[in-house]
């Protein structure tokens, strides 16, 4: 997995640079209570979603004419994986803090479905990039590679934020509770678990194969950035002000952001299928001060 690393050397540095600037907006005292970061997290929770149900479907699968294929595959569904994935998972987390949330902030559960995220275009786009991976198991290595690494590494950064409020933002009576964010709670030892599984899985791919999985951590980056960037300028006034005042360090974002995009630095954006952004839909429903958790969350170390 060190290609993947390097290669998306460029693209962690367009995320990293907006961490700073954007991290305090979806927090007091720039917000009074935590909607954005509820709009912010439906997306990922549906994207967990489907990555844990792709996954998991795997041992069902009916076996592939392809004899290589059907090893990545069987790698993957293997029952030695079944602990990993319970470990791993991270749906039900999701549900508990989104269920917390919308208690605090007033939000009727019923109304904050996955219907809503799916009009989002890098939201449709991921989604049917993890369906595919049931034909194509080794671009399954990628979304289990960054979404997961992402949770077990930037997610320790993150959660050490979100503590450092006032526990009352979260309706928590102490520091140390997680209600509303446990989806990042993370082990360090799982975290190595993880790597050293991401390498025996390495060592299964052909060269080809190897070259697509990397490929794929490409689109997904791309698409993640392309989700912060649909949902730019959604944000409330508040946060607006806010990301005036800080000008500096965001407009140092944006210009590297631009500059990876404009130049291809490094490795250029993989043609891809996927809705055009100016195609999608206005999200009226969801805001820009969320942006600090995407970003500092897929913080891959």
């Amino acid at each position: 997995m060190d290609e993947a690393a390097r290669t998306n050397h460029d693209r962690h540095a367009v995320l990293d640079s907006t961490i700073t600037a954007l991290l305090p907006l979806a927090l007091p005292p720039h917000a009074s209570e935590p909607s954005l970061f509820l709009d912010g997290i439906l997306p990922f929770a549906q994207i967990f979603n489907e990555l844990e149900t792709t996954w998991g479907s795997l041992e069902d699968c009916a076996p592939s004419d392809d004899k290589h294929v059907e090893e990545v595959r069987t790698s993957l569904a293997e029952s030695s994986m079944a602990q990993l994935r319970m470990d791993l998972r991270r749906s039900e987390r999701f549900e508990q803090d989104v269920q917390h949330l919308c208690l605090l902030t007033g939000r009727d559960r019923a109304s904050v479905d996955g219907r809503q995220t799916q009009k989002i275009a890098p939201v449709a786009s991921l989604s049917r990039r993890l369906k595919a991976c049931v034909d194509t198991p080794h671009r399954l290595i990628a979304h289990i590679y960054v979404w997961y690494m992402a949770v077990l590494s930037g997610g320790r950064y993150l959660q050490r934020t979100l503590n450092s409020v006032d526990p009352s933002f979260w309706g928590h009576k102490a520091s140390n509770e997680v209600a509303g964010f446990s989806f990042l709670e993370s082990d360090q030892a799982l975290r190595a678990t993880l790597k050293a599984q991401l390498a025996r899985w390495d060592a299964v791919l052909n060269e080809d194969e190897r070259a697509e999985m990397v490929e794929e951590t490409h689109v997904i980056y791309d698409l993640v950035i392309d989700l912060v960037e649909t949902l730019k300028g959604q944000a409330p006034n508040h946060v607006a002000a806010a990301n005036t005042n800080g000008g500096e360090k965001v407009d140092a974002g944006e210009k590297q952001r631009e500059a990876l995009h404009a130049s291809k630095v490094g490795n250029p954006r993989p043609s891809m299928s996927t809705i055009p952004l100016s195609s999608g839909p206005k999200i009226s429903w969801m805001g820009n001060g969320w942006r600090d958790w995407v970003l500092s969350w897929l913080k891959v170390r």
